[in-house]
């Protein structure tokens, strides 16, 4: 590409600055100081080439490319071009070429003999899909070994530095003294008339073709646009020229020695910038327009943006006070202190030439219904006519009352007109009525305050609202005053402006933006907490949207969402915002009560403290191109990775930083994102112009980030970018590792819960032994005492009995001694019992017993089973077991008028179970909860039993299914003989 533009020693008169949006970027910004060529691929990045590398731009950063295996020929780079399929080409001021694709180099074509071994200004490719390359030693064509020259039959020049394919298939050429065209089908170039030298080569969108000249200047057309359509004739500014490109609606720009130009036609006049006025260098060296409609320069000290702006700068008058005030007359004009605005496209009708002075300029103006205009001033308040023979200028005296003539003129910044015709106005911070020429002190109203007034709004519908610094509202219907205050709602601080759309009224102030609904004002917030502060002019458009001039901008607030309010008050809406960035200059003025923004004649007119500006709400400059999205790449615990989808990351990565970025050069600073990585974000995390997202406390595992971003209006790319990565484990966070730990885990708890049986087994057979060690006392004291005491009085009443002469007495006594003797049996028997143990399977042939004894009598089926060997029992548990379950066996006999009774004794391994089952008629319900019957002790002697023994009795019962008891105890209680087990297979199995 040809590079720069020899810098004229003529430095062009003062022309008007180019009225776009301006933004440099300069070395401290990142950017190469002297830009040699720029190009944007389809994927949104813009290529920067400089004579010291190769960057790509995001509208953000700068990024030097070239590092790793993407390493260029040279860093003096003097040409790139990108084309349709995504191929980027560089070339090189020492010859050579580069072909880069998707952000990675593909293949170097070095500087060689017979190839491209000159400087190399550009690259096409033409309709056959052949690649040419232009160069200081001619033209090149691209084939399966590398760049040959062209054939000399095509007639190409000696030194090529532009190519243009125009949409015939023309194939033009520009080197540094002429101008050639193949036209399609043709054999080869012809010269086209004319005296050419160095200069630009460019195709308008209408497909025009158009050169200009570096040292014969103006602007030349080489081709008529598509359809036979007119040319533009574009009036370059006078002097030497060099590269041009076209914006989206046509319009030429040109690189000048001096700066940049955006080319005048018709009644236009060029405009230009200089390094003098903001240009970031002195000479214009590249020109781009992007995809989205902006400009790019390259100079010599650096790179340039210019956006069209959304806002429009209006030619009005200047004011003396703070800004031009706005009214609407009845034919959609626009009156503004002395002139009145027919239109954007028209001058201002100045109706009053006199020269301003400090205290002629208006502090607050109203068109009334017929139309005609009333201004106050520092001087007077006037009322203005307007018809076809001109304007006509009446002047209305001030109150003439006590009040007035002490302070003076005085005027407030409100006017306003009641139902009734009469005019409201503030003279000395006091409102005053005009009727019938005569001005009334609070209009005749009490309860009107003084107070410092600062808006009056005559609403549609005839009510006259009025404002005050003192965040307090009022309105007048008729001759009925309302007060609205804090308890109302009011939070504004000092009122600035009110506004009635057709169903709601609309109030603004200090502290933000109201409406009125239910009798109360209710503020509005915006998304993200926007309060819109300094809210002193609203207006709407004839699509409903509304719009208010703040302290912060032009806000847009769309019709659906501010009906949603009315549903809704806490309802934050969404907007749109326009500022300096989007043409605004100046702030919004916050005193006075006069309209700052109005609607009319299809457009919204603003006013600030720097002028008049105007907005086409139906035909805005709406970016429509949703940003491509990248990740840039992936840091963990501060070490840098690529963006490589599945890269795997090290073990123990737990801190990670993902950049990304969308390539919407516009408004970079306007985008909104939005990401989330799965499995750790529930929803979508949505950032404003933040382009790095940070994770922290991260575990191994598959992870996906995805992120999707908007451009400055708010156009969506919801397909976004995604990056799949992999965390490594530890040894600690693989998951045998924590299989293995949850089985240690459990193994300690089972053994905790081991030790705790075995506590507790030790615990209740020391009571066992207790108990025994007790029986056995008193078995040696039965033994040794009382029996022994009985035996002797036995012996001694025998002895007795022998002396005695009377056989009747004798046999008395020893039908006594008989009795005596059984009762010692007995004793001993007890006697017995008390030092014995069981049998092994005693336990069971007692119960057995028991139930052959109960069933005569009954008439049922008694049905005894044993399982298992038996054991033997310890001696506490073999007497309870005998009662529960001789208990239980009287209850099934004598209450559950059963016809079948079971009995199961179970030996098992981990332990004894006694279940007694009938099919009678069961236990009551409310007496199985109360435990027994009241004064009955058989229910409760059983469960006082078994919890003697640490025994689990269940007993379940019902009328149709009879009553089944189950007595169960671990082995480790039940036999006696457990504790000749190991003490290894107590302690793991019971």
């Amino acid at each position: 590409m040809f590079v720069g533009v020899l810098s004229s020693q003529a430095q062009s008169a003062e022309a008007e600055k180019i009225p776009w949006h301006h933004t440099s970027y300069l070395a401290k910004d990142g950017a190469p100081s002297y830009v040699t060529s720029l190009a944007q691929t389809p994927d949104g990045w813009l290529w920067v080439a400089s004579s010291t590398g190769l960057y790509r731009f995001d509208g953000v950063r700068f990024e030097l490319f070239g590092a790793g295996v993407d390493q260029l020929l040279y860093t003096d780079i003097s040409a790139l071009r990108a084309l349709p399929d995504g191929s980027l080409w560089a070339g090189y001021r020492y010859g050579g070429a580069t072909l880069l694709r998707q952000g990675h180099v593909v293949r170097h074509y070095p500087a060689q003999k017979g190839g491209l071994n000159g400087t190399t200004w550009d690259f096409v490719r033409d309709p056959c899909g052949q690649l040419w390359a232009a160069t200081a030693r001619g033209l090149f064509l691209l084939k399966q070994d590398g760049f040959h020259a062209a054939p000399a039959a095509l007639g190409a020049p000696p030194a090529v530095i532009r190519m243009q394919i125009d949409r015939n298939g023309g194939f033009w050429l520009r080197s540094p003294d002429s101008i050639l065209l193949r036209a399609a089908g043709a054999d080869s170039f012809k010269p086209v008339p004319g005296t050419w030298g160095w200069g630009g080569l460019a195709e308008a969108p209408d497909g025009g073709i158009w050169a200009n000249d570096h040292m014969a200047g103006g602007a030349h057309l080489l081709l008529a646009p598509a359809r036979g359509g007119a040319a533009q004739q574009w009036r370059p500014a006078p002097g030497p020229s060099g590269q041009m490109a076209f914006d989206r609606a046509g319009r030429m720009w040109n690189l000048r020695g001096d700066g940049v130009e955006m080319a005048g036609a018709g009644d236009v006049p060029s405009r230009q910038l200089s390094f003098q006025r903001g240009l970031s260098g002195e000479t214009g060296t590249a020109i781009l327009a992007d995809r989205e409609g902006n400009i790019w320069v390259g100079t010599n000290g650096g790179l340039d943006r210019f956006r069209e702006n959304k806002l429009t700068q209006y030619p009005a008058l200047s004011t003396q006070g703070e800004a031009l005030p706005l009214a609407v007359g009845k034919n959609g004009e626009i009156w503004s202190e002395l002139q009145v605005i027919d239109g954007p496209d028209v001058p201002p009708v100045v109706y009053d030439r006199a020269t301003p002075t400090p205290t002629s300029f208006s502090t607050a103006e109203f068109v009334d219904r017929d139309g005609r205009l009333w201004m106050h001033t520092f001087d007077n308040l006037v009322r203005i006519e307007r018809s076809g023979r001109g304007f006509t200028r009446t002047v209305i005296p001030p109150p003439d009352d006590e009040a007035s003539k002490k302070a003076g003129v005085a005027p407030g910044p409100a006017l306003g007109m009641d139902s009734d015709g009469g005019l409201w106005a503030v003279f000395h911070s006091s409102p005053y009525r005009l009727k019938d020429g005569k001005w009334t002190l609070n209009g005749g109203i009490d309860q009107l305050p003084k107070i410092g007034y600062t808006t009056m709004y005559t609403a549609p519908d005839g009510v006259l609202w009025v404002g005050t610094r003192k965040n307090l509202i009022f309105s007048l219907t008729g001759r009925t005053l309302r007060q609205f205050d804090e308890k109302d709602g009011i939070s504004l601080g000092a009122v600035s402006q009110f506004f009635w759309d057709g169903k709601t009224l609309w109030a603004g102030g200090n502290n933000g933006l109201a409406f009125l609904a239910g009798g109360r004002f209710h503020k509005v917030v915006g998304h993200g907490g926007e309060p819109f502060q300094a809210t002193s002019g609203i207006a709407q458009s004839d699509d409903g949207d509304l719009w208010l001039n703040s302290g912060s901008g032009v806000f847009r607030i769309p019709y659906k969402e501010h009906r949603q309010l009315l549903k809704d008050a806490g309802y934050r809406v969404q907007y749109a915002t326009l500022n300096h960035e989007d043409g605004l200059r100046g702030a919004a003025p916050q005193f006075g009560g006069s309209r700052n923004i109005v609607f009319a004649r299809g457009r919204i007119w603003v006013t600030t403290t720097v002028g008049v500006f105007w907005f086409d709400p139906k035909h805005p400059l709406h970016n429509r191109l949703a940003p491509p999205v990248a990740i840039r790449g992936l840091s963990a615990n501060d070490q840098e990775y690529g963006a490589t989808a599945g890269l795997t990351l090290p073990k123990g990565t737990s801190r990670i930083r993902i950049d990304y970025t969308a390539l919407s050069l516009t408004m970079p600073d306007r985008m909104q994102f939005r990401y989330r990585l799965d499995g750790v974000d529930a929803e979508w995390q949505q950032v404003t112009n933040q382009r790095a997202a940070f994770y922290t406390g991260l575990g191994p595992g598959r992870y996906r980030f995805q992120v999707q971003a908007s451009n400055n209006d708010g156009v969506w790319n919801d397909a976004g970018a995604t990056l799949d990565f992999d965390i490594a484990p530890k040894l600690v966070q693989t998951w045998w590792f924590k299989a293995a730990i949850v089985a240690l885990l459990l193994l300690m708890l089972w053994l905790a819960h081991r030790l705790r049986l075995l506590h507790a087994t030790r615990q209740a057979r020391a009571k066992f032994e207790e108990r025994l060690d007790e029986r056995e006392r008193i078995a040696r004291d039965l033994h040794d005492t009382l029996l022994q005491s009985v035996q002797g009085m036995v012996l001694v009443v025998n002895n007795a009995a022998q002396r005695l002469s009377s056989q009747a007495e004798k046999d008395d006594i020893e039908r006594a001694l008989v009795h005596a003797d059984a009762a010692i049996q007995e004793g001993r028997d007890r006697v017995q019992a008390l030092r014995l143990e069981d049998d092994p399977g005693e336990l069971f042939d007692t119960l057995v017993q028991l139930g052959a004894q109960r069933l005569q009598g009954h008439g049922c089926e008694f049905v005894p089973t044993l399982v298992g060997k038996p054991r033997l029992l310890h001696p506490i548990v073999a007497e309870e077991c005998s009662a529960i379950g001789r208990e239980a066996l009287a209850n099934a006999f004598r209450h559950a008028r059963a016809t079948r009774v079971t009995l199961e004794v179970a030996y098992g391994a981990a332990g004894l179970r006694i279940a007694i089952r009938d099919n009678g008629c069961g236990i009551p319900a409310d007496v199985l909860a109360a435990g027994g019957r009241e004064r009955h002790w058989g229910l409760k002697g059983m469960k006082e039993r078994a919890a003697k023994i640490q025994a689990a009795l269940d007993c379940r019962s019902s009328a149709d299914g009879g009553t089944h008891w189950q007595l169960s105890l671990p082995a480790r209680l039940a036999y006696a003989d457990h504790a000749g087990d190991s003490r290894w297979r107590r302690f793991l199995f019971g």
